[in-house]
């Protein structure tokens, strides 16, 4: 019988088969305590067949299943954390879970399927990818590409996961499904050559909607070099009775939510919040995007469903944002007011998006545009009544009734 053994430091392992469909690359470490199924193909240029999987924890504690005909196989596991990056004996003994590249770190990959409860799932390296499906439902699941990676536990099946320094061609990205209900999931990169190059990409599902008892928080986060692109799904909506929703971020250097992106941050009882290239006003803790793109294809819910207020959405840049997509902030059906949403370029402003924050039982909302300067054009050629004027002395903006004149497009200077 071939045996495709982990050689584990506790959370920490080395895989000694070149490719298991679940973990492809030269380190899963996991914790087998239990919860959690492991599953895959074994490969090394064919399916191996007939060959025992065994897991092992710092304590000899193991699991082992065995594959098939097919080389799939199927362990059950608890947390998994799967690297090709190394660990120092001494902080593996303290319980400092830092980890670098000793060099020749491979690509992490999943195809397979991680499946964990109250647990965690993080892949790292300097490249990361998944094509398969992870769950962790309350849990955290993490994709953290870079050359130096911290992993601290959070507790309650939660984990912290940061990329302390930057690796050549860095990427994280999913093409498949993530899920961590009323828990959290992070995409997140550190290049050290990228330009314009995606070091994020997320053309996938990933949703971590809320709970009664947590709400869910999506972040992808490319760092300060390279291209953050979401042409997918972000749910963290609250679905639920009782339940509002939680938070999306998509933050980096250059962030773009191309054709196709769809994120959902609404409430049963309240919506929830999006930041899209950095924080309102361009303050907070959240890194602010030198340019941030929204295309016509693109959406952003943040809608109250039944009852309460409608999200707040902030898409911001330091330079320049374009948006052409669509914003829903509304309130409840039964009550509340419409929410607050900024789109805003600190220098440059392209607006030509829809936005609406109406509340059918409550008081509008807002939206703030916000660059330096604000010139405000016609959408076709100044022939159409629709055109914005400035009522003198009031700084509001009056739109007329719509007709044949097309959308108003407003632009900075």
């Amino acid at each position: 019988m071939n045996t495709a053994a982990w050689r584990c430091l506790g959370i920490v392992g080395l895989i000694a088969v070149p490719l298991l469909g679940a973990c492809k690359g030269e380190g899963p470490p996991t914790t087998p305590s239990g919860g959690a199924t492991l599953s895959g193909t074994a490969a090394h240029g064919a399916p191996i067949a007939n060959a025992a999987v065994t897991v092992k924890d710092r304590n000899g504690a193991s699991r082992t299943g065995t594959t098939g005909v097919t080389g799939k196989y199927s362990v059950d596991v608890g947390g998994l954390f799967a690297t090709t990056l190394s660990i120092a004996d001494k902080d593996f003994l303290a319980g400092r879970y830092n980890f670098y590249n000793a060099g020749g770190a491979k690509s992490v990959v999943n195809q397979g399927n991680i499946i964990t409860t109250n647990g965690y799932a993080a892949l790292a390296g300097p490249q990361v990818k998944n094509d398969g499906v992870i769950v962790a439902r309350a849990g955290t699941v993490a994709l953290a590409a870079g050359n130096r990676v911290s992993l601290d536990m959070v507790g309650d099946g939660l984990i912290s996961v940061s990329v302390d320094q930057a690796a050549l061609n860095a990427s994280a990205i999913n093409s498949g499904r993530i899920e961590a209900d009323g828990g959290n999931v992070l995409l997140t990169a550190r290049s050290a050559n990228a330009l314009l190059d995606t070091v994020v990409n997320n053309s996938g599902v990933i949703r971590a909607n809320s709970l009664i008892e947590r709400n869910g928080e999506i972040i992808l986060d490319g760092g300060a070099a390279g291209v953050v692109s979401n042409t997918g799904s972000l749910n963290a909506s609250g679905t639920d009775a009782g339940t509002t929703g939680g938070a999306v971020k998509v933050l980096g250097k250059y962030v773009g939510l191309f054709d196709g992106s769809k994120i959902d941050a609404s409430g049963d009882a309240g919506g929830g919040t999006v930041l899209v290239g950095g924080n309102f006003h361009g303050a907070g803790l959240e890194r602010n995007a030198s340019k941030t793109y929204v295309s016509d294809r693109a959406s952003i819910n943040t809608d109250a469903i039944t009852n309460g207020e409608g999200g707040h959405v902030a898409v911001w840049s330091d330079d320049s944002t374009r948006f052409y997509g669509s914003i829903s902030a509304r309130g409840g059906a039964q009550s509340g007011n419409g929410g607050f949403v900024e789109v805003s370029g600190k220098q440059r402003l392209r607006f030509a998006g829809a936005v609406d924050t109406s509340a059918m039982m409550g008081s509008s909302g807002t939206l703030l545009l916000d660059p330096t300067s604000l010139d405000i054009i016609t959408g076709v050629l100044g022939t159409g009544t629709q055109d914005p004027t400035l009522v003198t002395g009031t700084g509001t903006i009056a739109f007329g009734a719509a007709d044949s004149g097309g959308m108003a497009a407003l632009e900075s200077a």
